[in-house]
């Protein structure tokens, strides 16, 4: 283990005790904990500081979940521009990735598809979104995936189209 490994399980072997305990008891066993170590007491009481104002990281997961999970979730057959969804391909931190393909053409396309979760489409990050947009146009390399355009979601939601590339995932 490096000495930041080590660092770090010695700051979450103090927290988590920590996180169990409550006013004179919390402050006792930091005393105790940490009385050599000034830095990590102050670490420790900073993460502290973050989870009692936040409240319990199950509940942040869950909050998190429903946002994400929240008017995000496109099904098959779901229109975005000239795109049908076929399946969802997969999922990340902002949003779904979908396999579809055009609708009305005389030629087949597979596409992939970008669409931020309903509940986290913020006007700033839909803005993010078309920045990302612009920048994608501009891109032509062969490891990239390439932009075919930027539409809409039937609920009005932006979406990234791109070229879809068939392969393993890389986790």
């Amino acid at each position: 283990m490096t000495a930041d490994g080590a660092r770090w399980a010695r700051v979450k072997e103090v927290l988590a005790r920590a996180i169990e305990l409550d006013g004179a008891a919390r402050v006792e066993w930091l005393d105790t904990a940490c009385s050599a170590d000034p830095e990590l007491r102050a670490e420790v009481e900073a993460l502290l500081e973050a989870h009692d104002t936040a409240g319990p990281l199950d509940a942040v997961g869950e909050e998190l979940r429903a946002i994400l999970e929240d008017g995000g979730e496109l099904t098959a057959g779901a229109r975005v521009g000239r795109f049908a969804v076929v399946r969802e391909l997969g999922r990340g931190g902002m949003g779904r990735v979908y396999l579809a393909e055009r609708v009305g053409a005389d030629f087949d396309q597979e596409v992939a598809i970008k669409v931020v979760s309903g509940g986290l489409a913020t006007p700033e990050l839909e803005a993010r979104l078309r920045a990302e947009r612009r920048i994608l146009a501009g891109l032509d390399h062969a490891g990239i995936a390439r932009f075919l355009d930027g539409d809409v979601t039937d609920g009005g939601g932006p979406s990234l189209v791109l070229e879809y590339v068939q392969g393993i995932a890389i986790t």
